[in-house]
């Protein structure tokens, strides 16, 4: 027997899900159940060019940008039909997010990539 693939493994462990903005440019709040967001896939046309993530410690509290260590606001540069990593340092120490969205998406739907970590 060969050695296990750690992508093969990793990749066993991540749930899909999807959802569009539902006031133009900012999602619902979602729970990443255990997990971390880890990724995000957009569809065929997307009329923003970056996205933010916003984290609470509760699905009904105010949630907040992300920041790095240097002060910067944690933003993906997005572009349609393609696959972005997202680091997983960013979302793991927190159980609910929103993306907001440069511009109106309100007809898009988004798939998310979230890692369990059990």
């Amino acid at each position: 027997m060969g050695q296990p693939n750690d992508l093969t493994d990793q990749t066993k462990k991540v749930v899909y899900r999807s959802l569009s903005p539902l006031t133009g440019t900012t999602t619902e709040a979602f729970d990443v159940a255990g997990g971390t967001l880890v990724g995000l896939i957009t569809p065929g046309t997307v009329a923003s060019t970056s996205v933010e993530i916003q984290v609470s410690d509760t699905i009904s509290g105010t949630f907040v940008p992300v920041y790095d260590n240097a002060g910067n606001k944690y933003t993906i540069t997005v572009a349609a039909s393609r696959a972005f990593w997202i680091n997983d340092s960013v979302t793991k120490p927190w159980k609910f997010a929103k993306l907001v969205f440069g511009s109106s998406e309100t007809a898009a739907v988004f798939k998310l990539a979230i890692r369990t970590l059990s």
